[in-house]
């Protein structure tokens, strides 16, 4: 943006703001001398700097957006609501033909910079599709990294599609942060007592669980995780049974009532089948015993009480040199 066009956007944004201390500034040129076009540049940019900052300030107070570089953008890691592939290409193509109706919300961070408090999503689309600007509104209210993070967490928590465990991450983070209780955190929230206890059922999942949902938010919600820990509990299933019923979920994409209706059944062991042998023993063409085996038995079955009493009583002359007899 020229010097001239700077100054003239200042000065048309402060005419219209009620604030003596916002008067327009004169315009601003540069000075004649000999340095070349980049050198006066440098030497005018602290003024450039603060006249940005005026026409802002003047341009925020009459609830305008402004429209800034892409560049001038920085996003705090683990911030950003996380959307699934599907999501994520259907904000891009809307925004792809469609204007940005809801400026994302930022804080200014040195002279030149902005952070990111709402609206990561957005401003990835708009990086996507190879935007170089992009409208934002910027909070004068959010002094600290505490206020940013607490301010970020309660505008996504507002959203319909973000994943329960994803506003459970949020409020154990707010926790953690304030100390306040379950309770104090609904009131903050504006949701019920029973309502946040129900997305806290997610502390109560093994880490093996919360490894899937961290990579895939969605897949369970505050009350697919009771009925879990409920299973869990009762013995029907394992932690590692859990972790793999959800796995089975992302991997096959089924809903959760189809993974749910799993646990209505205990996940017993298949019964081992058993390895079976047969002999049959004759004397001449007689048959005399037949001899039946298995991994865990033995069974002898005679044609006469003759064989059968020598054969128990061979059996005791061997079982009782091993072991001792218990009568």
């Amino acid at each position: 943006m020229s010097l001239k066009n700077l100054a003239a956007r200042s000065k048309a944004a402060m005419q219209r703001v009620d604030d003596a201390e916002l008067s327009p500034p004169g315009a601003l040129k540069p000075a004649r001398s000999p340095v070349s076009n980049a050198g006066a540049m440098m030497i005018m940019q602290p003024q450039i700097t603060a006249a940005e900052k005026r026409a802002e300030s003047a341009e925020a107070k009459l609830g305008r957006a402004l429209s800034v570089a892409l560049d001038r953008l920085v996003s705090v890691p683990g911030r950003r609501r996380k959307l699934t592939d599907e999501q994520f290409s259907q904000l891009r193509a809307n925004l792809a033909t469609n204007p940005l109706i809801q400026p994302i919300v930022v804080k200014r961070i040195g002279d030149d910079k902005f952070e990111v408090i709402s609206g990561d999503n957005r401003l990835a689309a708009f990086r996507e599709l190879g935007r170089v600007e992009i409208d934002i509104t910027i909070s004068s209210t959010l002094d600290s990294e505490q206020d940013a993070s607490r301010a970020a967490f309660f505008a996504n928590l507002l959203q319909p599609s973000l994943p329960d465990f994803e506003k459970y991450v949020g409020f154990q983070q707010e926790m953690e942060r304030t100390g306040h209780t379950q309770t104090e955190l609904a009131h903050q929230a504006g949701i019920s007592k029973s309502e946040i206890s129900r997305i806290f059922s997610f502390s109560m999942l093994s880490p093996l669980v919360l490894e899937v949902l961290l990579g895939t938010p969605s897949a369970l919600s505050a009350t697919g995780a009771t009925a879990f820990v409920s299973a869990v509990s009762s013995g029907k299933i394992t932690d590692a049974d859990a972790a793999a019923l959800l796995r089975a979920r992302v991997d096959q994409k089924t809903t959760e009532a189809e993974m749910l209706r799993r646990l209505e059944k205990p996940l017993t062991a298949k019964p081992v089948k058993l390895t079976v042998n047969r002999f049959r023993f004759r004397d001449g063409r007689a048959v005399k015993c037949d001899l039946t085996t298995t991994s865990n038995g033995i069974r002898l079955e005679f044609k006469n009480d003759l064989d059968r009493t020598w054969i128990e009583s061979e059996i005791k002359k061997l079982l009782t040199s091993k072991y001792q007899l218990d009568l």
